[in-house]
């Protein structure tokens, strides 16, 4: 006979669960010469919020905005996390943490952290367990609906010349004939930055230093003084 016995939920969970949704996440790298560095990721929360309009445009001569279906997916998922808080919240006779600007904006990662002291405060087991999943499940649907786990496809650096060749753009087969693409190519691994690629003249600055002299090759060209305004 097998004995199933199941964990009960504990206020360390719930806090970890919140942690985890908004909270940044420290994360180990091996550059490229094996050596270890650290980066930080955004949490998880911050992303969805930054996420809102990213793929969005504004007519040449109107003010409208256009959204894309992922804004508005990002923006349905942000105001339902953000109201389930606020209305639980308000049935513990709380309130939610807010912007002292008007008018006011409400601080979801406090507002949440708040909650989350209501309802350890409670001592109840069933409401903790509820919260622990209902947060983690928030932090699964960011993930999905921005598509977290999966690996980022190489992206062109727009409007950039390359700092050793000055090529801005480079002319490729596509589907419908030869179209005119950005020199520059970002590359990926684990949804953070690998490498940078000139797909004109073949220069790459790998992830570590390599990165860190490209962002100074593109504020001070190679031809320019490295001192003094850059004109």
């Amino acid at each position: 006979m097998t004995t199933t016995i199941t964990r009960q939920a504990t206020p360390r969970d719930l806090w970890n669960a919140v942690v985890g949704l908004t909270e940044p996440r420290h994360v180990k790298l091996l550059r490229d010469t094996d050596a270890a560095d650290w980066t930080t990721i955004p949490a998880l929360w911050r992303q969805l919020v930054e996420a809102v309009g990213t793929g969005s445009r504004r007519g040449a001569r109107s003010s409208t905005r256009t959204w894309t279906p992922l804004d508005l997916e990002c923006m349905e998922l942000a105001a339902t996390i953000r109201e389930t808080i606020i209305d639980a919240l308000a049935g513990h006779n709380q309130r939610p943490l807010t912007t002292g600007t008007r008018p006011a904006r409400v601080l979801v990662p406090e507002s949440l952290r708040r909650l989350a002291s209501v309802v350890t405060a409670t001592l109840d087991n069933d409401l903790t367990g509820w919260w622990i999943y209902r947060v983690r499940s928030w932090s699964r649907q960011i993930i999905h609906t921005l598509q977290l786990e999966q690996e980022s496809q190489p992206r062109r650096i727009r409007d950039t010349a390359c700092p050793v060749c000055h090529a801005t753009h480079i002319t490729q087969p596509g589907n419908d004939g030869p179209e005119r693409v950005p020199a520059l190519l970002i590359d990926f691994t684990d949804s953070l930055i690998r490498a940078a690629t000139c797909t004109a003249c073949g220069m790459s600055w790998f992830r570590g230093d390599g990165l860190i002299d490209l962002a100074t090759l593109l504020v001070v060209p190679l031809d320019q003084p490295r001192h003094g305004n850059v004109q």
